[in-house]
């Protein structure tokens, strides 16, 4: 959904331009889908559809067809997905398209489904000790509200107030670049070690968290490629990196004297020999030893849906840093 904004797409419903408001519960509608119903009729069965409902109401489904599994639901259906240069779509369609952005994990953990394709990976279960390698237990108590602010800064119980004030302690640039088309909710600079980190903020209860690091680890994976920004791509940000972040007072370049030295350390990290690149998801919605307890449950036979698809979304997320030289990083409780 996000990546059809990003690209120029207006979201449409009855024709008419869906309003902030609207896109938020959308969001959210989309972020309960996550979960099937466990009891099916005898009719589903023989159909091969799995139903899903968000606070009690179906709202979709799930068919296995030939080829690949679809998602059905007429709620999606009624959002158009509008842009000038390609033809209207819906928000329905965008889902099972070809490369149709679902991940769906099974009962039998070691199997998953994306990008239209059904595969499995033997690694996952022996891989639960070095995925926890990537959870860093240092998130404080207080830290939950993913923004607050007092208009004049970033307050120390916030996620955003935690990366200012003490996770990005390490770097010597750091600008905000959230809201609009962002690489990442912060980005910072180590000049002294030629590092640079995108750091990628999600609020939420504290639990094992399927649903929020879903969307924090999409976000991270899709700006992967900005490690490397060139100068041009750099340049095109300054003006915003300039400014003052959401109509309050606080500014954006949190740390550094001018847009131009942080794009400048940016460059320079970026070319020199020994550069480092790091990703660092700050999530209230993980706790660490819950995690472990989950995924020892998994190792022992357990059922455990939401644990799974934490296992595959970590997996899936240090491949991908892995990919591009990148170091992961996950925030969290304890």
């Amino acid at each position: 959904m996000d990546d059809l904004l990003e690209a120029g797409s207006t979201l449409h419903r009855a024709g008419i331009p869906m309003n902030d408001a609207e896109l938020l519960s959308l969001r959210e509608l989309v972020g309960q889908l996550w979960m099937v119903e466990p009891v099916r009729t005898s009719q589903d069965e023989d159909a091969k559809i799995w139903r899903l409902k968000a606070a009690g109401t179906e709202v979709g489904h799930l068919v296995m067809r030939t080829t690949k599994i679809s998602f059905v639901s007429p709620q999606l259906a009624e959002v158009q997905t509008v842009n000038q240069d390609e033809p209207t779509s819906t928000l329905a369609k965008a889902f099972n398209d070809a490369s149709q952005p679902l991940r769906i994990t099974f009962s039998e953990p070691s199997y998953g489904y994306a990008a239209g394709q059904l595969f499995r990976d033997h690694r996952l279960i022996a891989s639960r000790t070095t995925l926890l390698e990537a959870l860093a237990d240092r998130l404080p108590a207080d830290a939950s509200v993913e923004k607050g602010n007092d208009a004049t800064g970033f307050l120390d119980a916030s996620l955003f107030g935690y990366v200012v004030n003490s996770g990005s302690s390490d770097d010597d640039l750091l600008v905000c670049d959230d809201i609009g088309t962002e690489w990442a909710d912060f980005i910072g600079v180590s000049t002294a070690d030629h590092t640079i980190t995108f750091y990628h903020c999600k609020g939420g209860h504290v639990d094992v968290g399927a649903s929020g690091l879903h969307e924090v680890v999409a976000q991270a994976a899709k700006n992967l490629g900005y490690l490397t920004a060139t100068y041009a791509e750099l340049e095109s940000r300054k003006e915003k990196w300039a400014g003052l972040w959401n109509g309050t007072q606080i500014h954006r370049l949190q740390r550094g004297l001018s847009a131009d030295a942080f794009i400048a350390a940016f460059t320079k990290a970026v070319s020199a020999p020994q550069s480092t690149r790091r990703v660092t998801i700050v999530t209230s919605s993980l706790s660490k030893s819950a995690v472990a307890a989950a995924f020892e449950d998994i190792a022992n036979g357990e059922s455990w849906p939401e644990a799974t698809h934490v296992l595959w979304l970590l997996l899936g997320f240090v491949d991908q840093c892995r990919t591009i030289g990148a170091v992961p990083e996950i925030i969290c409780r304890p």
